[in-house]
């Protein structure tokens, strides 16, 4: 029994579609647009649109190249490479599908220069894409355990042996009670035991010379 063939695939509609790229990080800003090629998403305001990977890839280009005419032969070799020959009635199709998703319908943002190509009539800006947030401190490390230094189970942290005992190192300015061994004090105590032997032998001169006036009288 012979089998019936299959039907053939019908070509690609306007040409290969581009190959799958990876998507510069960020965002494209222009005007009140917002394009994120990573979903090739489209806003405006609360409004959003999916773009055709052909559609992405010629607005790409044109936001590479913002406010400058894009000649159509450099469209073409961005949204359909490979291609030996492209249609100017394609092009013309994937910038009605652009105008649409912009809302443009009279083509004041997305401009058609008769003769030499197109224009996106805004400033464009790629936005680098958002830092990654921290990752977070696991459950069980707490203050100084995040550093390598253990905690107890109140936060507080733990003594270690590498934690450093304070000594205390007598201060060889002060003596055994704290006071200072310089100064008005600790001259008074030197000076007194030689004012004490002073006063004893002025004493006992005078009197001996009471006891000799005494004895003469």
């Amino acid at each position: 029994m012979a089998t019936a063939p299959l039907p053939p695939t019908p070509p690609a509609p306007e040409g290969p579609i581009p190959p799958a790229h990876a998507p510069p990080a960020g965002e494209w800003l222009f005007g009140r647009y917002r394009l994120v090629p990573a979903s090739r998403s489209l806003h405006s305001g609360e409004r959003r649109m999916e773009l055709d990977p052909r559609a992405l890839a010629v607005l790409e280009c044109l936001l590479r190249q913002a406010d400058s005419v894009v000649p159509r032969a450099h469209l073409i070799a961005e949204a359909w490479p490979g291609a030996e020959a492209v249609f100017d009635s394609a092009v013309s199709k994937v910038m009605r599908r652009l105008r649409v998703a912009l809302g443009d319908p009279h083509g004041n943002v997305l401009q058609t220069i008769y003769g030499e190509g197109y224009r996106l009539a805004l400033p464009a800006t790629l936005l680098p894409p958002m830092p990654a947030p921290a990752a977070h401190r696991p459950p069980g490390l707490r203050n100084g355990a995040a550093h390598g230094q253990a905690t107890s189970r109140d936060g507080v942290p733990a003594p270690s042996a590498s934690t450093s005992t304070l000594h205390l190192v007598p201060d060889p300015g002060k003596d055994d009670a704290g006071i200072p061994r310089h100064g008005p004090r600790a001259a008074w105590r030197v000076w007194l035991p030689w004012t004490i032997a002073a006063l004893a032998s002025l004493l006992a001169g005078c009197l001996a010379w009471l006891l000799y006036r005494a004895g003469v009288g």
